[in-house]
C-alpha cells in the first residue's frame, strides 16, 4: 500500500507539474506575440490554437489537484465548525462522487474525440487532429476521477484519532 501511495503522490506530481508548464508556456506565448504585433515585427499565427491547447493541459491536469485530501476551500468553510469524523465522512462521499462521475466523462471525451479523428478532422492553422484535446480531457479527467477516488476511499477507510470522543456541535451566540 505504500508503494501505491508512493505512485499516487509521484503521479499527482507530474501531472501538476505539466500543468503549470502549461500555464507558463501560455503567458510566455501570450507576451511574444503581443510583443511581436506592438512592434510590428511578426506576429504568431497559431496563437488560438496554441492558447486552447494550453488551456486545455492547465484546466484538465490541474483538476488532478482539485481532488487531493488537503481540501477543498468551500467544504472547509461550510463544514468548519462540524466534528473531525463527520467532515471526513462528507470529504469522503463528495470525492467518490466526483470520481464516479469524472471517469464517465473522461471516456466520452476520448470516444468523441476518436469519432472525430475517424472523419478526418484537422484544426486551421496547425492541422492537428481533435483527438489532441480530446485524449488531453479524456486523461485529466480519469486522473482526476482516480485521484478523487483515491482520496475518498483513503478517507472514508481511515479513522481519525479523535473520533470515537467527537461531541456534537455546540453553537453559540
Amino acid at each position: 500500500m505504500q508503494s501505491a501511495g508512493r505512485i499516487y503522490l509521484f503521479a499527482e506530481r507530474i501531472v501538476t507539474a505539466i500543468a503549470g508548464i502549461a500555464l507558463l508556456l501560455m503567458m510566455l506565448m501570450v507576451v511574444h506575440d503581443i510583443a511581436g504585433r506592438s512592434l510590428g515585427l511578426w506576429h504568431v499565427l497559431s496563437s488560438v490554437e496554441q492558447t486552447t491547447l494550453y488551456m486545455m493541459l492547465l484546466g484538465f491536469f490541474g483538476l488532478v489537484r482539485c481532488f487531493r485530501d488537503s481540501g477543498n476551500i468551500v467544504v472547509d468553510v461550510a463544514t468548519h465548525g462540524l466534528p473531525a469524523g463527520v467532515v471526513r465522512r462528507i470529504d469522503a462521499f463528495w470525492a467518490v462522487l466526483a470520481g464516479l462521475i469524472l471517469l464517465p466523462l473522461g471516456y466520452a471525451s476520448l470516444k468523441d474525440g476518436l469519432a472525430l479523428h475517424g472523419y478526418g478532422q484537422r484544426s486551421e492553422v496547425l492541422g492537428i487532429s481533435p483527438l489532441v484535446h480530446h485524449a488531453i480531457a479524456a486523461f485529466g479527467l480519469a486522473a482526476a476521477a482516480l485521484v478523487s477516488l483515491f482520496t475518498g476511499l483513503k478517507l472514508a477507510l481511515t479513522r481519525t484519532p479523535a473520533e470515537p470522543q467527537d461531541k456534537p456541535t455546540q453553537f453559540t451566540e
